[in-house]
């Protein structure tokens, strides 16, 4: 027979088994109604916006019409002289007068955006932008509180198994609870914090997160360096190149007549198109868009190259 120890531990261990499940459930089904809500919430946001624009450009075009009834306020695609049928009407969609009160239109959006003034320009297009914003926001956000959420759904586990492990709860030092002004960018402080005594938030100095904020910060710098490194070296080589090509224009000019016709147009020859072996080099570099421009410290690099009395290639070399 099982003891009474046994037997309650076994049934505090089903009741934290069940809590967490239960808890993992209410959650996941608490995160998929609230992006099932922003996703109709943002849905709703663009058919208003669609149509206020769209009755914007409308008001503008009849006051237009008003103003100057000589003008034609659309502009139509040519007709061809033979053609005798009558130029379509466009269509016009009237707002009801109720949207007016529910959903009343913002002057500053035609004023950020000068392109919904034009009276042709079509809202949906004048609305992606401004839609692109606010899905690039809410997908961070999402984010977020996903990870929000984890974290805590987390922490609330290990309490009840220190509870029921009987453990130091000394992990409570580092992972400390989250709460809503905890989450903050590195350089945001609290509400009513003023610029010079701005506190970090705690998210920022767990080890983890502190080492992957520094490798994210140095990675650009190392980046920077290398594309730095690679200029220079560049410079080095184009340098090297222009100087074996003036040297093997050397040897072909200076190269005696002695021996036979074929000999000598052949050296002639070999030595002018050795020259030219740098050449596919530096026009890759130079249509890379790089200046490769060598300072006047470094002009000297390769002037030990200079005191030789002949020019050697490293294929021709002993």
């Amino acid at each position: 027979m099982p003891s009474l120890a046994a037997v309650v531990s076994a049934i505090v261990g089903g009741c934290v088994l069940l809590t967490l499940i239960l808890s993992y459930a209410i959650w996941s089904i608490r995160c998929d109604q609230a992006q099932i809500q922003r996703q109709r919430h943002s849905q709703q946001r663009a058919d208003r916006y669609t149509l206020q624009l769209f009755e914007r450009n409308q008001r503008r075009a009849q006051r237009d019409r008003v103003e100057s009834p000589e003008c034609i306020p659309y502009s139509y695609p040519p007709v061809p002289s033979t053609s005798s049928l009558p130029r379509p009407k466009p269509t016009r969609l009237r707002t009801p007068p109720l949207l007016y009160e529910t959903c009343p239109f913002s002057e500053e959006v035609c004023i950020a955006f000068p392109s919904s003034l034009n009276e042709d320009a079509h809202p949906p297009i004048l609305l992606s932008a401004l839609a692109y914003h606010y899905g690039t926001i809410a997908k961070v956000q999402h984010k977020i509180d996903v990870g929000a959420s984890t974290y805590r759904f987390a922490q609330l586990t290990l309490q009840w198994l220190a509870l029921y492990l009987d453990k130091p709860e000394t992990w409570k030092d580092t992972l400390q609870e989250l709460k809503p002004e905890d989450i903050r960018g590195i350089s945001t402080g609290e509400m009513f914090e003023t610029k010079g005594h701005r506190t970090m938030s705690w998210i920022w100095k767990v080890s983890g997160v502190s080492k992957s904020t520094c490798n994210d910060d140095s990675n650009p710098d190392l980046h920077e360096e290398e594309c730095d490194l690679i200029e220079e070296e560049m410079c080095h080589v184009m340098q090297f190149h222009e100087w074996q090509r003036s040297e093997w224009l050397k040897l072909a000019n200076s190269l005696s007549t002695e021996g036979s016709a074929n000999f000598v147009e052949g050296m002639v020859a070999n030595r002018t198109v050795r020259q030219t072996s740098g050449r596919p080099c530096t026009k890759s570099a130079q249509s890379l868009g790089g200046t490769f421009l060598v300072d006047e410290e470094e002009e000297d690099t390769l002037s030990h190259l200079e005191d030789q009395d002949v020019a050697k290639d490293p294929e021709l070399s002993d």
